[in-house]
């Protein structure tokens, strides 16, 4: 039954001035808690953030495959359906995915910004299913082949890894700076649907090699480059492709070790249930790439050391902490208690340590206030015992914390209906740590 048109007027006036007051409140005081910023000192910047948009949707369109929600924002469903690859476990090979739910797993870690606003962060942290594991895979004993693990059907939009006569190698590498370019050199086309896995190898190594520059040689020798890879998850589900890395990096032995609770429960379960699998070797993927191409190696290791990267491993100074570059991907720094030690032991110990993000705000709030506050709690309580006095003038230097786009980002917005920020998976970058 209709509401009569006083009624109906009435409802609309009042949500109107509902929506007004929560306005003119939120400009001055922040609805989640005292300790939150108002919109007002935001704002600025915000502006700036939502500049970014044209060039989201501009990197998304150059994709057949593309398709632009009336929302602006891209379904990543819908185009894993389309292409027949969306769903769960094993049987989707790289794709898989868990049903329903957000992306990560909970953490135990997360920072709730008040306990009344506890239920705002429930949409975005979900339990699953305890039939689901990332990187099910790594039960078994062996990896299937490259191409199948794929699961496409037009074996042109496959980028390789094996190559003989038959089939050559990409060209002598060249710049590699967006997708267009990587696209190029791998000679697949754009109706291929690579970039939307492809993201995680590259964002790889944009960072370590455009962000932290520690690939960076002036001569001639080969070189050894052990990266810790923090907070991996449905990376696990994919671990080939990220020798995509030893592709792009000419002349080098790339050692990549994963570490996270997901990476850590999936070694304990494989010890306990599937003796000999994959994820209970202490190498779980080994590539070598083309001569023509610089002839590196990756090795890929998974960490049954603890859940975090901290802790007692980083107090002792355990030697596997003796690395050149930590990275994380959507890391969310400001929202997880657990990042308070990577952050201040890489600090001290002067690791070169970079980040990725969804969303530009997230990582200035970080580089604004998580990150310095913590340098400052840390200088005070110094709790890393044995550190030599280096750490604390190390604690003590200015940094900066540049962020930047992404240009390997996972095309297309997420369509996360609370917001319109720009906001896309491994969307933007920043570096925690430079080299002094």
């Amino acid at each position: 039954m209709a509401l009569p048109i006083e009624t109906a007027l009435a409802a609309t006036y009042t949500l109107s001035l509902t929506r007004l007051q929560c306005q003119v409140t939120g400009w001055k005081k922040n609805r989640l808690g005292p300790q939150a910023a108002p919109h007002k000192l935001h704002c600025p910047k915000l502006k700036v953030d939502m500049g970014h948009h044209p060039y989201v949707r501009s990197q998304l369109e150059q994709f057949p495959w593309g398709r632009v929600e009336k929302d602006g924002s891209f379904s990543d469903d819908i185009a894993r359906a389309r292409f027949g690859v969306l769903g769960p476990g094993a049987t989707y090979g790289y794709w898989s995915v868990p049903y329903g739910g957000h992306a990560l797993d909970a953490n135990p870690g997360m920072i709730p910004n008040t306990r009344k606003n506890d239920h705002l962060l429930a949409p975005f942290v979900t339990q699953r299913g305890e039939d689901y594991v990332h990187g099910e895979v790594l039960l078994g004993e062996s990896w299937p082949l490259h191409e199948s693990s794929w699961k496409l059907k037009e074996k042109s939009h496959i980028p390789g890894l094996f190559y003989d006569e038959e089939v050559p190698p990409p060209s002598t590498l060249a710049p590699i700076v967006d997708w267009a370019s990587w696209y190029q050199w791998r000679g697949i086309p754009l109706e291929s649907p690579a970039a939307m896995l492809m993201h995680y190898p590259l964002t790889v190594y944009h960072l370590l090699n455009d962000i932290l520059h520690v690939v960076e040689t002036s001569g001639t020798e080969r070189r050894k480059i052990r990266v810790h890879y923090l907070g991996a998850e449905v990376e696990l589900n994919f671990i080939p492709l990220f020798s995509e890395i030893a592709l792009l990096i000419p002349d080098a032995d790339l050692d990549l070790t994963f570490f996270g609770k997901t990476t850590y429960d999936l070694v304990q379960r494989a010890r306990r249930e599937s003796p000999g699998s994959l994820a209970t070797r202490d190498v779980v993927w080994e590539y070598t790439a083309p001569r023509k191409l610089g002839g590196s190696s990756l090795t890929v290791r998974l960490s049954s050391d603890s859940e975090a990267w901290g802790g007692e491993a980083l107090q002792s100074h355990n030697p596997l902490y003796k690395v050149d570059a930590v990275i994380a991907c959507n890391a969310g720094l400001g929202a997880y208690q657990t990042w308070y030690e990577p952050i201040v032991f890489c600090d001290m110990t002067n690791i070169p340590f970079a980040v990725t993000d969804y969303i530009e705000q997230s990582l200035r709030t970080a580089a604004e206030g998580t990150i310095p506050a913590w340098r400052e709690f840390a200088l005070r309580t110094f709790e890393f015992a044995g550190m030599p006095a280096t750490g604390l003038a190390s604690l003590r230097l200015p940094r900066e914390y540049p962020i930047t786009v992404n240009p390997f980002h996972k095309p297309g917005q997420r369509p996360m209906g609370g917001t319109r920020m720009p906001n896309m998976i491994n969307g933007f970058a920043m570096p925690v740590v430079m080299r002094t």
